[in-house]
């Protein structure tokens, strides 16, 4: 980020420049980072761990500050100086330089599972048009191991983030919920959310089949794109067995899935 605004600066590419920091200041530092860091404060009791937190916070918002003042100078310098009591203005700080951190890809890859798990629970609710002081029940299944071992440590995340209560399901206690709870599947997930606080329950009803047409039409995707795969002659000669079995694997679970939203959208 901080290099790619510096770099569209020497270039004279103000407006690059100016949208990716409107870019990464509203859709990741303001959308996800402060919501995020917010709820890693109550779930850490660790000091070291909160002083790490608010370091970095700091060092994030004052960079973001530093790369904003060609463009809004003023603002910028009165809540550097004013508001944060910095005795010197911004134009007399250095200019900031990239960080050399180690990618961490597990890390990374969780995070934007949290964010992707979120944003489609986020979207559902509001296409039910519940409103966020309610915090829904939501029911989940899934085959995958990994799936499960994520929800457990990222539960209190989800459940802040998204205004929801999660709770494990197995399959023979779903048909007993399905008349109260809209269906929904976000990959390898099941979701059932309860549909009580919806503002119109008629609505709700009708939302049913139109959520569930627009996850069998992802699902067809997906079913595609894995199914090129694993017919792919080179893929198969030289992909390892066990990455194609895994390959297989999923395309037989979508299509397990596919076959499931049928049937729910015939009985609908």
């Amino acid at each position: 980020f901080m290099s790619g605004v510096s770099k569209n600066i020497k270039s004279y590419r103000f407006n690059d420049a100016a949208k990716e920091i409107y870019r990464f200041t509203k859709n990741i530092y303001c959308d996800w980072y402060l919501e995020l860091i917010k709820i890693a404060f109550e779930e850490n009791k660790n000091s070291e761990i909160v002083n790490e937190i608010k370091y970095v916070s700091s060092f994030v918002y004052i960079s973001i500050l530093k790369l904003a003042h060609p463009f809004i100078p003023f603002i910028t310098d009165d809540i550097f100086v004013n508001s944060m009591g910095n005795k010197k203005y911004l134009m007399e700080t250095s200019w900031p330089e990239s960080l050399k951190v180690e990618f961490c890809n597990v890390q990374f890859n969780t995070i934007e599972k949290l964010i992707s798990i979120t944003s489609k629970i986020r979207n559902i609710k509001s296409t039910l048009k519940i409103e966020p002081k309610y915090i829904s029940d939501l029911f989940y299944s899934t085959t995958n191991k990994d799936d499960f071992d994520f929800i457990a440590k990222k539960e209190f995340f989800l459940n802040s983030l998204a205004r929801v209560q999660l709770k494990k399901i197995d399959d023979k206690k779903i048909e007993k919920i399905e008349t109260k709870y809209l269906k929904f599947i976000h990959n390898d997930f099941i979701f059932f959310i309860d549909k009580t606080n919806a503002n119109n329950n008629n609505v709700a009803i009708k939302k049913d089949t139109n959520i569930l047409k627009e996850q069998l039409i992802a699902l067809q995707e997906d079913i595609k794109i894995l199914t090129q795969k694993i017919e792919n002659k080179e893929f198969i000669k030289k992909a390892p067995i066990e990455v194609v079995n895994k390959f297989e694997n999923k395309v037989n679970a979508k299509i397990k899935l596919k076959n499931k939203i049928l049937n729910e959208i015939k009985d609908l």
